[in-house]
């Protein structure tokens, strides 16, 4: 089984979701709960396979990386709400 790399970055007023589907365009949230939903937007891709989900800055520097695979389930240990309290995703 090959490890998927999915990364979120903040795009514009929204969130971009890059790596979940090669054959189409990136997906693109907006609104309050945007990151939300590119997170579980995220993990649904993820399905059952191995990898990781990196939440990026402006910069393109990692945030936090978010490891999936058969042990974990859902992304419970991760807090949006914190997340989208950072700061360091706002950077340009």
């Amino acid at each position: 089984m090959t490890s998927r790399i999915i990364e979120i970055q903040p795009v514009h007023s929204g969130w971009q979701v890059r790596g979940a589907d090669a054959a189409s365009a990136p997906p693109y949230f907006t609104g309050p709960s945007a990151i939300e939903h590119a997170i579980e937007f995220a993990w649904e891709r993820a399905c059952q396979r191995t990898g990781e989900i990196r939440l990026l800055a402006r910069s393109g520097e990692v945030i936090t990386a978010m490891p999936f695979g058969p042990t974990q389930n859902s992304p419970a240990f991760v807090n949006p709400v914190k997340l989208r309290d950072r700061r360091a995703w706002r950077q340009s």
